[in-house]
């Protein structure tokens, strides 16, 4: 193969997609006041907007305003390609994508990712929000070789379908050291391998959080290693 051109280095660093899902607002907004001396971003995939209350919407802006992205997960959290099972195309756009989406855009929201809940997605699913958004991101679990996971991407198109790779301590994957094998693959191979996570706290029991023993353990690796953090929709170009 011939070497990378610099502009390919410069454009495809290696590095670090942190998502979080649904909307733990108040944890999302401590967390940013921590890791934003660490200079990280992250992309919160924002379900169920209208059930917030002001002040959380309002912090999510904040998020925004200090570099992080805000997603889109849905107006009710529905599972996509199960829902389309029973309910037309039309349907599930009027009911899950466009109520949020259109207050989210009117509050001041910038939203060109989307976030499948659940992971459940398929090519039918993909074509239809392709329509709304530039990147979608499904799921991937398993302790498989680094080599065979999907949750990497490098930079690149102007639509694109990542998989994200979970975070939350209930997962069975979910190892400190598979951790670094992943985040060790990414430097080796010159990739952004993607995680998400849904709660952010210091704990290390209850199912569907991202402990700070976690995220510290990756912000460690990341500024050691020097690896980038991206948002969602930087994997694709502007």
């Amino acid at each position: 193969d011939s070497p990378n051109s610099i502009s390919d280095i410069s454009s495809n660093n290696p590095g670090v997609i942190l998502t979080f899902d649904d909307n733990s607002v108040d944890d999302w907004i401590k967390a940013d006041s921590i890791y934003s001396k660490r200079d990280w971003k992250a992309t919160f995939n924002v379900s169920n907007f209208i059930d917030l209350d002001e002040n959380q919407q309002r912090n999510l802006l904040k998020l925004q305003e200090r570099g992080n992205e805000i997603a889109f997960h849905g107006t009710h959290h529905i599972r996509a390609a199960y829902y389309l099972k029973e309910h037309s195309p039309e349907e599930y756009l009027d009911y899950e994508i466009i109520p949020g989406l259109t207050k989210m855009d009117k509050m001041g929201f910038h939203i060109s990712s989307f976030a499948y809940p659940g992971g459940v997605r398929n090519a039918f699913t993909d074509s239809l929000l392709f329509n709304f958004f530039t990147v979608l991101r499904g799921t991937t679990f398993l302790a498989i070789p680094p080599s065979e996971q999907k949750c990497f991407t490098t930079i690149g198109g102007y639509k694109k379908l990542v998989y994200a790779i979970g975070l939350d301590n209930h997962y069975e994957h979910m190892h400190l050291d598979y951790i670094e094998s992943l985040l060790q693959y990414a430097v080796d191979e010159n990739k952004i391998v993607l995680f998400y996570g849904h709660h952010i706290k210091d704990d290390d029991t209850t199912k569907y959080v991202t402990s700070y023993k976690t995220l510290n353990f990756i912000c460690d690796f990341i500024e050691k290693h020097r690896l980038n953090y991206y948002t969602l929709s930087e994997v694709v170009e502007k």
